[in-house]
């Protein structure tokens, strides 16, 4: 898509998963795509396959507000402008009310909220001065439906980014950048495999990712588990001139899931 030709996308998270499924999206349609992540070798190895000219690793740690500040800088000194920051960085939460420790607790808020307001923050001018721009921030379903059985400063978190996204959107708006959610539903990533077994894999099992399939395909009423290149789609509608009038929003792309009721969901 010619639309993208020349711009600028810094994924964090990018190096895996959704992350990685919405670089390859943004590559594909020409852009000039950073990778953000601690994972240095998958990260690397990302932009490598996908060619210099197109994609570049940042080592970023998104719970460090100065590694966030380092990785702009460097992306906006290379090309001149940031077009889209997609905030996709996540953390594995198992905590209940029972094992809250608040250490955990302060690094999910910082990788999950308070990285995504800083790198906000620090973009935003960027945006003004070249004339706009798109924020993009990845939720939960948790954030929209909370879960009943740990998780549950994840689920807490997600919805305050999304509230967030609405509240400042207006604010935004003004210097015409846009920003928004999407909420995925269940993409069985090695983040998701690390939440539903916190202790590691059961021994033997070569792959929990393709063990968790049939299961999230059974948990909404679109009978598939879904794939990182669905919410890749979904991002790339909402950077694209197509949602040019869309700002503010959360967009659930889930099967389903969150359409059912609380007793069907329990089925």
């Amino acid at each position: 898509m010619a639309e993208f030709t020349g711009k600028t996308v810094i994924v964090t998270g990018g190096a895996n998963g959704i992350g990685r499924g919405i670089v390859e999206r943004f590559a594909r349609a020409g852009a000039s795509v950073f990778i953000a992540d601690v994972d240095e070798d998958k990260g690397a190895n990302l932009a490598e396959s996908l060619g210099r000219e197109i994609a570049r690793f940042v080592k970023t740690d998104v719970a460090d507000a100065q590694q966030i500040s380092d990785c702009i800088s460097t992306v906006h000194e290379t090309t001149g402008r940031i077009d889209c920051l997609i905030n996709n960085a996540g953390i594995a939460d198992t905590s209940t009310l029972d094992n809250l420790a608040e250490e955990k607790a302060v690094m999910v808020f910082k990788v999950l909220m308070l990285s995504a307001m800083t790198a906000t923050q620090l973009v935003a001018p960027i945006m003004r001065a070249q004339g706009g721009g798109v924020i993009l921030n990845t939720t939960s379903v948790r954030g929209v439906v909370s879960s009943s059985r740990d998780g549950f400063v994840y689920s807490a978190l997600k919805a305050a980014v999304i509230h967030w996204t609405k509240s400042v959107s207006s604010q935004l708006a003004v210097d015409g950048i846009r920003i928004n959610c999407v909420s995925p539903g269940g993409v069985p990533t090695q983040l998701l495999v690390d939440t539903m077994f916190p202790d590691g894999a059961p021994a033997g099992d070569a792959s929990m990712i393709e063990q968790v399939k049939p299961m999230m395909a059974a948990a909404q009423p679109i009978q598939r588990a879904g794939e990182p290149a669905d919410i890749a789609e979904a991002m790339f509608f909402l950077a694209s001139s197509n949602a040019r009038w869309v700002t503010g929003q959360n967009l659930v792309v889930d099967g389903g899931y969150t359409s059912m009721s609380l007793e069907s969901a329990a089925s």
